[in-house]
């Protein structure tokens, strides 16, 4: 685990694997998280974490949360349903992350995942 500082000094602690991208001066803007956390809600001691790269940026982070707030997600899939190069596009980007995300678990938590029948989330789905 790592504890991370935000801008106004609370702490959070995130299942990161490594900093995935830093900004001009430094700081950590994006983590690479693993797709498993420790849990007591299960029997394994672990559950599913499908958000493979987590924003850690607080300025950055605030700026998408006002995009979102001001439509641009619906905008988003509007395209996407005039467009079907775009959503051929955005299905393969989602294969590739639900790739990624898998890749990153070692064999046995792999295992582990389809014991527990978690797959859809961690294998089988891209992004939320």
């Amino acid at each position: 685990m790592l504890r991370l500082e935000n801008s106004v000094g609370k702490e959070n602690t995130v299942n990161a694997v490594s900093v995935a991208a830093r900004s001009d001066d430094g700081r950590p803007t994006v983590i690479l998280c693993y797709p498993l956390i420790p849990s007591r809600r299960t029997n394994v001691g672990f559950e599913p974490f499908p958000t493979l790269f987590w924003m850690s940026h607080d300025e950055i982070r605030a700026s998408i949360t006002d995009l979102e707030y001001k439509g641009l997600i619906q905008k988003f899939r509007e395209r996407l349903l005039e467009d079907r190069k775009a959503f051929l596009q955005m299905e393969e980007a989602h294969r590739r992350y639900a790739a990624s995300r898998w890749n990153v678990l070692v064999d046995n938590h792999q295992d582990l995942v389809i014991s527990q029948g978690w797959q859809s989330k961690l294998r089988d789905s891209g992004v939320g």
